[in-house]
């Protein structure tokens, strides 16, 4: 699988995952602020949370880390978390 071929497969499983809160899709919530994929099958998301201090939310973008790296081609999952107090600790817990 080449690295457009993965992109859209990552966009194809993100554009169907749903917020825990609502029957909204992350790309309607616009939740995802950017995507990129190495060819190593390494990919890195940059996600605003909808709710800063819920752990519902944490949760289930781990649960999507789960569920991109099942993928063969992936490798690893790496999140940058914007616009929430102390992103480090949603990143120390999602990219362990």
């Amino acid at each position: 699988m080449n690295k457009k071929q993965l992109t859209r497969k990552i966009a194809k499983i993100i554009g169907n995952w749903k917020d825990v809160h609502d029957d909204k899709v992350f790309f309607e919530r616009d939740y995802v602020k950017k995507i990129e994929v190495e060819s190593s099958g390494t990919v890195w998301l940059t996600i605003k949370p909808s709710r800063p201090h819920c752990p519902c939310c944490l949760l289930n973008l781990k649960k999507l880390s789960k569920k991109l790296r099942s993928n063969k081609q992936i490798h690893s999952v790496n999140f940058t978390i914007i616009d929430v107090p102390e992103p480090h600790r949603w990143m120390q817990i999602l990219n362990d």
